[in-house]
């Protein structure tokens, strides 16, 4: 099994490129067994216990009443799907209070490769006035067959507002390589509108389930969250994920990096029946409608 570990790291001096901030495990699941508000609590139980069994600290969400939280996630892309060939994902999601939207839908372009040098070497600083954020990830999820282990991926993510650069159907790749120049490579390959993605909006339903403590310092947020196609209210996938945020590498210890590896191969043994393998959320979106395309997923 390989580690949760940080792999060929790329020196942090060179400014054209980001250190780690992140690490992030994912398990993707079947959505029938996550068919209610119930079904994602015994989820978090189910969790708690497996953590407990391996003496890790599991603390609950600090509000008393916790309700999941409802988002809206839409895909856009070529009509042949460039950027999703070529490692980008271009993700608009709207956070929902009571029904409307609660703020300004946030925009995220990621690149991602199973390389860390490759993923570091792209610039993905955004040329916009507006705020904006670099967002640096290592995740993993589970190979094929999850007795052979796990796989890891690497996100290389910038993310704005989309006030400051709004993404509506239609758009010409262009003026988004205005802002995100690295999608240049793709341009004048055919039709260059992008368009919502195999027409789905995902509704997405998280649940938080608080932290795993992996250290005394080390502790990673988790949830539980459900996507479903919106109006036929379809299951599409689940997903299961837990994050550790730092300021440097270093900050992960090996004890913690050793924890949550036991804690990853431990649930994909007792997850087995609830296991998704191959794919992940946004694969599954881009699949919905039949289409056979891969990505770096």
């Amino acid at each position: 099994m390989s580690s949760l570990g940080f792999g060929d790291s790329v020196p942090a001096s060179d400014d054209l490129r980001d250190d780690i901030h992140y690490l992030e495990a994912k398990i993707i699941l079947r959505p029938e067994p996550l068919s209610s508000f119930d079904s994602l609590q015994q989820f978090g139980k189910l969790i708690q216990h497996a953590a407990k069994d391996l003496g890790i600290g599991c603390s609950e969400p600090k509000k008393k009443s916790i309700h999941p939280e409802m988002r809206e996630v839409m895909f856009f892309d070529t009509t042949d799907f460039r950027l999703y060939k070529n490692a980008f994902i271009l993700r608009k999601r709207v956070q929902l209070q009571e029904g409307f939207a609660k703020n300004d839908p946030e925009i995220v372009c990621k690149y991602r490769h199973p390389s860390q040098t490759s993923a570091a070497s792209i610039d993905m600083r955004p040329r916009l006035d507006g705020d904006y954020k670099i967002k640096f990830k290592e995740e993993t999820l589970p190979v094929h067959d999850p007795v052979l282990g796990i796989r890891t991926l690497y996100s290389h993510n910038c993310q704005f507002g989309m006030k400051d650069f709004p993404i509506e159907e239609g758009l010409a790749l262009s003026r988004l390589c205005s802002v995100i120049p690295p999608l240049r490579s793709l341009e004048g390959r055919g039709d260059d509108s992008l368009l919502l993605v195999n027409k789905t909006i995902v509704e997405e339903t998280l649940l938080p389930l608080g932290h795993l403590h992996f250290s005394e310092t080390v502790r990673a947020k988790c949830n539980i969250a459900v996507w479903r196609s919106r109006g036929q209210t379809q299951p599409l996938i689940g997903e299961f994920a837990y994050q550790v945020k730092f300021k440097k590498s270093s900050e992960m210890d090996a004890q913690a990096r050793k924890k949550s590896d036991l804690f990853f191969a431990a649930l994909l043994t007792r997850l087995r029946d609830h296991l998704a393998l191959g794919t992940t959320k946004t694969a599954v979106v881009y699949r919905s409608q039949g289409a056979q395309v891969e990505g770096q997923e």
